[in-house]
C-alpha cells in the first residue's frame, strides 16, 4: 500500500480490510491478536512511501511508521513487512523481523524544474502543510514570501503555466503532481523563511470568521496546527479554544507530538491525546469540539470552554458541569471525598499516639453488586487494601467487597 497522506491507523485499518475484518476492533490494542488468527496472518504487507505518510508535511507519522509501527504489526500481527523509508534506520529491536529498504535512486531525479517556471510560486505552494491547497491560500502563501524574495509571486500565472507541475483537483483545490517538487523546494528555503512565512500564514489563519468559506475552513482545519508549530506558536494557538474547536483531532495530536516529546495535559492539545488513547476517535468536527468543551470544564478551565462554546462551531450538546476525572487526569486536583456515614474510632492500642477514624464506603463493589459490610479488622497502619482480581479472569474489572477502610488519622 502506498502510505502518502496515512496514519498508522489508516494503515491498520486497510490491513484489517484486506485480512476480511468490516470493522477494528473495540479495544485498539487487540487488533495484532485478532490479525494473528487470520487469514492473512503470516502474510507480506509491503508499504511504500513510509516517509511521506501523514496528512501535513512536517508530520511526525513517518518517523511513528518507520521507527514503532512496523514493528507492532509484525510482532503483534505476526505478518512479515518491507516498509520504504527515508528516515535513518533506528529501530532498537525486532530489526529482524522487518525489511526496511531505502527510496529508489530515481528519487532526485524529478527534482529539476523546467526552465521559465516561476519557482517562487511554486515555493510558497511547497510551504503548505497539507498537500492539497486551496488558491487562496496558496496566495497568502505567495504574498509572505513575496517580502524575503523581493517581489509577490504570481499565482494565477504559475497556475496556468504550470500545468504539467500542478494538478486542479475538482473542488479548485491545488497539488503537486509529483510530491519530490514540493519536497525538494521546501529542502532549499531556508529556516529562518520558512518560520516566518508559517507567521504570517498563522494570523491569517487566526483571523479568518467562523463562517469562513468552506475551503479555507477545511484547510484551518487541517493545516492551522502545524503551521503554528512551524512558525513556533503552537502552544498559543492550541490554547485558544475558539480555534480548538475548528481543529480536526488528527491534526491537532500529530501537531502536539511535532512539538514537543511531551504533551502538557492540561490544554485542549493534552484532551486531545488523552481521549484518543481511550478510544474516543472518528468525530464530525462538532462533536469533537463538544469532547474539547467536556475536558475543559472537567479541568476547571471556564475560560477555555466559553471560547469553545462560542467559537462559530456549532455543539450537537454541551455540558454545563462535570464532577468527572477526565482522562489523563493524575493529579490530586480531581480527588473529592465522597459521602461518609456512621464514622468510627479506633480502637486506642491500633495506633498509639494518634487517633484513626474509619467510614463504610458506598456500599457497592467494583462490579456494582455489592452490599455494605462492616470491617472484620482494621489494616495495619500505613497499608492499603488492594482490590483483589476474582475468577482469575484476564478482562474485565476486578472484584472486590466493600469493606470499611481507614480514611484518616489525626
Amino acid at each position: 500500500m502506498d502510505a502518502t497522506g496515512l496514519t498508522c491507523e489508516d494503515v491498520i485499518d486497510r490491513v484489517m480490510t484486506a485480512a476480511g475484518f468490516t470493522t477494528l476492533p473495540e479495544k485498539r490494542a487487540d487488533w495484532g491478536f485478532e490479525l494473528e488468527d487470520s487469514p492473512l496472518g503470516g502474510g507480506l504487507v509491503i508499504i511504500v512511501n513510509a516517509h511521506r505518510a501523514g496528512r501535513t508535511r512536517r508530520s511526525t507519522e513517518p518517523e511513528r511508521m518507520v521507527h514503532r509501527f512496523t514493528g507492532e504489526l509484525a510482532v503483534g500481527g505476526g505478518l512479515k513487512v518491507v516498509i520504504e523509508r527515508g528516515l535513518p534506520d533506528v529501530r532498537l529491536g525486532h530489526d529482524h523481523l522487518v525489511v526496511a529498504l531505502q527510496p529508489s535512486s530515481s528519487e532526485g531525479a524529478v527534482g529539476q524544474l523546467p526552465d521559465g517556471t516561476d519557482v517562487e510560486a511554486l515555493r510558497a505552494l511547497a510551504l503548505a502543510e497539507p498537500r492539497r491547497v486551496p488558491v487562496p491560500v496558496w496566495t497568502v502563501l505567495a504574498q509572505a514570501l513575496g517580502s524575503h524574495v523581493g517581489r509577490s509571486p504570481d499565482v494565477a500565472t504559475a497556475l496556468g503555466a504550470s500545468g504539467e507541475l500542478l494538478e486542479v483537483e475538482d473542488d479548485g483545490w491545488v497539488r503537486f503532481r509529483d510530491e519530490r517538487h514540493a519536497e525538494r523546494l521546501r529542502l532549499t528555503t531556508d529556516a529562518e523563511t520558512v518560520r516566518a512565512v508559517n507567521a504570517e500564514l498563522v494570523a491569517w489563519l487566526r483571523d479568518l470568521p467562523a463562517a469562513a468559506t468552506t475551503g479555507q475552513g477545511q484547510y484551518l482545519a487541517q493545516g492551522l496546527a502545524m503551521h503554528a508549530v512551524q512558525a513556533g506558536e503552537f502552544d498559543s494557538v492550541q490554547r485558544a479554544g475558539r480555534l480548538a474547536a475548528h481543529i480536526d483531532q488528527v491534526a491537532l495530536i500529530d501537531a502536539a507530538r511535532a512539538d514537543a516529546y511531551v504533551v502538557n495535559g492540561d490544554c485542549p492539545a493534552g484532551d486531545a491525546v488523552n481521549l484518543w488513547m481511550c478510544g474516543v476517535d472518528a468525530l464530525s468536527q462538532g462533536e469533537w469540539a463538544s469532547w474539547l468543551h467536556l475536558m475543559s470544564t472537567a479541568r476547571g478551565d471556564t475560560e477555555t470552554a466559553a471560547q469553545i462554546a462560542s467559537s462559530g462551531q456549532p455543539l450537537p450538546w454541551q455540558v454545563r458541569w462535570a464532577h468527572w476525572r477526565p482522562p489523563g487526569a493524575v493529579n490530586a486536583a480531581y480527588v473529592r471525598p465522597g459521602p461518609l456515614g456512621d464514622p468510627v474510632i479506633a480502637p486506642a492500642d491500633y495506633l498509639p499516639g494518634r487517633h484513626a477514624v474509619s467510614a463504610p464506603g458506598n456500599g457497592t463493589s467494583a462490579t456494582g453488586s455489592g452490599t455494605p459490610k462492616p470491617a472484620k479488622s482494621w489494616p495495619d497502619p500505613g497499608r492499603r487494601r488492594c482490590r483483589r482480581r476474582g475468577g482469575g479472569s484476564h478482562s474485565g474489572l476486578p472484584t472486590w467487597n466493600a469493606t470499611s477502610h481507614p480514611t484518616g488519622t489525626i
